[in-house]
């Protein structure tokens, strides 16, 4: 049997043994924490623990808003810049509230020249007459003031125009009746004078048929005469009242 004793050379073999597997270790931790990392990136999670905390913008920044909103047109505040109560930040462009205030003008400059068109209309008047109030409004509401105008005597002219052609029927449509009336009144007139002269004709015939000198039938035709004369001069009368 041999003995191997501690020499001094063996010690550094010794000391370096425990290289690889320290070496080992730290592959294999690596290897762990790029596995966990990996999978926390791609493995989704279905739940997670819920709890309170307290979110701090950076600096303390307060966040502010337009009570209306709007386009912004101008920026006055810069970043970093310190402000107090009551400094402008920003400039609202005005384009909504110009547009706005705008219409409501113009609906009520056209609603004082329809009240003049409706007066002059009323009052049977050649022409329309402006406002009152249009002599004291302002410059820029001048052009709105004249384009509510001219609409509203346009409308005005076309109305009267329109009433000037039905009152022209009308005229026309009463001369006729007059006419008609007069040829009716004639037509009438000339019914009596006949239904006059029939009837003295009538009488003679009669008093001959007395004393055997004229036929019945003679008497009875002139009695039918006399009847259609009747006849025409109720439907005379019945036209005539149409026409009035």
């Amino acid at each position: 049997m041999t003995l191997l004793r501690n020499s001094p050379a063996a010690a550094p073999a010794l000391a370096d043994s425990p290289a690889p597997e320290k070496k080992a270790a730290v592959i294999i931790a690596g290897l762990f924490f790029i596995v966990l990392l990996g999978g926390a990136a791609i493995i989704p999670l279905d739940s997670g623990a819920i709890a309170t905390g307290t979110v701090i913008v950076s600096g303390r920044r307060q966040a502010v808003q337009h009570k209306e909103g709007g386009i912004v047109s101008r920026l006055l505040a810069q970043e970093g810049r310190r402000v107090r109560k009551g400094d402008p930040l920003l400039i609202i462009a005005s384009t909504d509230i110009a547009a706005s205030e705008r219409g409501v003008t113009a609906e009520v400059l056209t609603l004082l020249a329809q009240r003049e068109r409706l007066k002059a209309e009323r009052d049977g008047l050649p022409t329309m007459a402006a406002p009152v109030e249009y002599a004291a409004m302002a410059p820029r509401e001048r052009a709105l003031a004249e384009q509510a105008l001219r609409e509203q005597r346009r409308i005005f002219d076309a109305k009267r125009g329109s009433i000037s052609a039905q009152q022209d029927v009308l005229v026309q449509r009463r001369r006729q009746n007059r006419e008609q009336v007069v040829g009716i009144d004639r037509q009438m007139i000339s019914n009596r004078e006949q239904r006059r002269l029939l009837e003295d004709e009538l009488r003679g015939m009669r008093e001959l048929e007395k004393k055997g000198f004229a036929a019945t039938n003679r008497i009875r035709a002139l009695e039918r005469n006399a009847a259609a004369l009747d006849g025409e001069y109720g439907a005379y009368q019945a036209r005539r009242s149409e026409v009035r």
